[in-house]
Order: C-alpha cells, then sequence, then structure tokens
C-alpha cells in the first residue's frame, strides 16, 4: 500500500485552540477508523463521528483522522459529508470484491484480505510517517478524550508511559496456560501504537502470520491473530505485560521488549462491566453487541449523540466553519493574486512609459 498521497502535513488543518497535551509530548499521531455500508446504514458511523465533534479540541481530534472506507458508497458518503475528514479511496487498497466488504465483517477470505492490508498499512504508517496511531472501531463513541491516557502524562524529564509500546483495553490477567488456549482476549478494536521498533517488530510479525494464515488456510478472526502474534513473542522472551494494579506505566523504554500497557478497565471498561455511574467512562464499545442490535444497545444505555433525525449540529458546525475558512482562503489568495497583477501591470506600464521617454529624448 502507498502513502505517498498522506502526510501529516497534508492532512485537514485545524486553526482552533490545541490540547494541553500536545504541547507536553513530542509524539505525533493520527486517529485512524474503518466502516463498511453497513454501519453507515445503521447510522454507527455517523454516531461514533459525532461523539468526537462533541470532545472538546474536536476540530482538532478531527483534523488527525484517517479514514479507511470498505467499500465504495461508504468513502463517497463520507467525502460528500464529512468534509473535515481524511478518506482514502478503497479501491486503491483492499483489491477484493468490495461486495464482500460491504456487510461482512467475519472471518471469510475477502474480509481476511482487507485484515492484512489494513495491517500492512497501519506498519507503513510507523514507517513512514514518523507518528504514532490511534486505532479506534466506529462501533463505538468517545465520551471523553482519551488521547491524556496516552500523550504528555509525565512533566520533566521521561513521561510516564513512555516505556509503553502498545496501550490496549480489556487488561484482565491472562491465565498462565494462555500460551495453549488462544481464545480472543485483547480487543483489537481500540488501542494506541507508539512509533518504536518494539512496535514495527510486533507489527512485522502480525503481518507475516496472516499471510501465512492466508496461504495455508485462508481466514482467520483478527482478534486470534493478534492474540497468537503475543504468543509467538512471549515464546521468545520479546513481550511483556503491564496492568493497571501493577502501579504507574513503565517510563523506561526497553528495546526487543515490546511492552504492552493495558489501560484502567473504569474508564475504557468492557460492554459487560459497562457503568457510566461515577462519569469516568471514556469509549463505550458495543463490540460484543450483535451487529443487528448495536446501535439498540448504545441508545438503551445513553450513548447515542445523533438527533433524533440522524442529524448531528456541532459537526455540521464544525463542517460551516471549515467551509468558511476555506472559502476566506480562497478570497486570500484570489486578492493577492489580484494585487500582484495589479502590480505587474503598473511595473509594465512603467516600463513602457521609460521606453517613450527614452525614444523622445533620441528625438
Amino acid at each position: 500500500l502507498s502513502l505517498s498521497s498522506l502526510s501529516l502535513s497534508s492532512l485537514s488543518s485545524s486553526s482552533s485552540p490545541l490540547p494541553p497535551y500536545v504541547f507536553r509530548t513530542p509524539h505525533q499521531f493520527l486517529i485512524v477508523s474503518a466502516a463498511n455500508d453497513a454501519y453507515v446504514r445503521s447510522e454507527m458511523l455517523q454516531n461514533f463521528l459525532c461523539s468526537l465533534s462533541l470532545l472538546p479540541y474536536a476540530d482538532f481530534l478531527i483534523s488527525r483522522l484517517v479514514f479507511l472506507p470498505l467499500d465504495s458508497d461508504t468513502g463517497t458518503y463520507v467525502h460528500n459529508h464529512y468534509p473535515l475528514i481524511t478518506s482514502f479511496d478503497s479501491s486503491k487498497y483492499w483489491h477484493v470484491d468490495e461486495g464482500f466488504l460491504r456487510t461482512s465483517s467475519g472471518a471469510t477470505p475477502s474480509y481476511f484480505s482487507y485484515v492484512i492490508r489494513k495491517a500492512i498499512f497501519l506498519l507503513k504508517i510507523l514507517e513512514t510517517q514518523n507518528s504514532d496511531f490511534l486505532w479506534t472501531d466506529s462501533d463505538l463513541i468517545w465520551k471523553q478524550d482519551p488521547l491524556p491516557f496516552f500523550l504528555g502524562n509525565g512533566g520533566e524529564g521521561e513521561e510516564e508511559g513512555g516505556g509503553c509500546d502498545f496501550f490496549f483495553t480489556d487488561g484482565v490477567r491472562w491465565h498462565i496456560d494462555f500460551l495453549k488456549h488462544l481464545d480472543p482476549r485483547v480487543n483489537a478494536g481500540f488501542y494506541y501504537a507508539r512509533n518504536t521498533e518494539n512496535t514495527k517488530l510486533l507489527f512485522r510479525t502480525w503481518v507475516t502470520l496472516l499471510l501465512e494464515i492466508q496461504h495455508k488456510k485462508g481466514a482467520d478472526k483478527e482478534q486470534t491473530t493478534l492474540n497468537q502474534v503475543f504468543a509467538i513473542l512471549l515464546a521468545k522472551n520479546q513481550l511483556q505485560f503491564h496492568y493497571p494494579v501493577d502501579g504507574p506505566y513503565p517510563s523506561t523504554h526497553i528495546p526487543g521488549m515490546v511492552t504492552i500497557c493495558f489501560l484502567p478497565m473504569v474508564e475504557f471498561p468492557k460492554w459487560e462491566e459497562l457503568d457510566d455511574s461515577q462519569g469516568k467512562v471514556v469509549i463505550a464499545h458495543a463490540n460484543v453487541v450483535q451487529k443487528s442490535s448495536k446501535d439498540e444497545e448504545l441508545k438503551r444505555l445513553g450513548f447515542w449523540r445523533l438527533q433524533g433525525d440522524g442529524s448531528c449540529p456541532e459537526m455540521e458546525k464544525l463542517g460551516r466553519a471549515k467551509r468558511d475558512r476555506e472559502r476566506k482562503e480562497r478570497e486570500r489568495i484570489d486578492k493577492e493574486r489580484i494585487e500582484r497583477e495589479r502590480l505587474e501591470r503598473e511595473r509594465l506600464e512603467r516600463e513602457k512609459e521609460r521606453k517613450r521617454e527614452r525614444e523622445k529624448e533620441k528625438e
């Protein structure tokens, strides 16, 4: 996958104030998400994007979002309705019949091809963009901004969490026979990846495994393969876990040792344990809910952000603000062009006048 069209400077610009954590960390970051036509029709994608627009510094957050549509209709929809978002052309990336990606998310060969290319895409971000990334599924909402948990925690010197290569949710201590029972245990739908050599090691191992699986039996679940990568690295003594109960996140990076840090479960709960009575929940992820009822469950628990008519006034407001900025920028460019042309005409007129004077003197 070519990322020649993606650069940090080419992403949508934000004229709004920047969040404080941006000034407390050396890390640049992208937010990456994906959805298919089924999520557009159920308004899951729209609800996710609306949740971003309701946060402080929403303009900045959305300007960091890179969206991967799984089919052309979704790509067209996002392009037409969300001008703030950088969106890729799906036809250039997945190279499978998009009909298989419009509704399916199971372990089919076509969807597994997408999983492989998605992993390659994320690896290329690490290799070419000098940037961290936050992967976020679109069947969730951001109730609060999660970035402060990954960026700018430390103050002077090494920042807390600087030794973490990844941050994952679902931080339950794994059973001792984990290597024998590879049930999906880490949620691959929301995680933060630091741009480190350790992170690249894990992704290269993952891509290699995905290609081997495709060659041997065709397909598998994304989360299963990710946990298999953990098992491979554990067996080589190249991976360690840090749980919230272990104390502060490590601040020292260990070369060759992938460090997986788990997020606190009060703020990043499993869906089955979702309880926002304390108002601390950061994300609500309907990952274990059947696709046909995800929207109903989010509505039932008060995590639906769209208006009754499906609109999102805050996102529309941000879109209007961007169009106004673009209009003013066009007006500024036109004004500068007109001024340059005026000055050039005056210069040429002066040249002509001097030429006429010289000719008159000769006479």
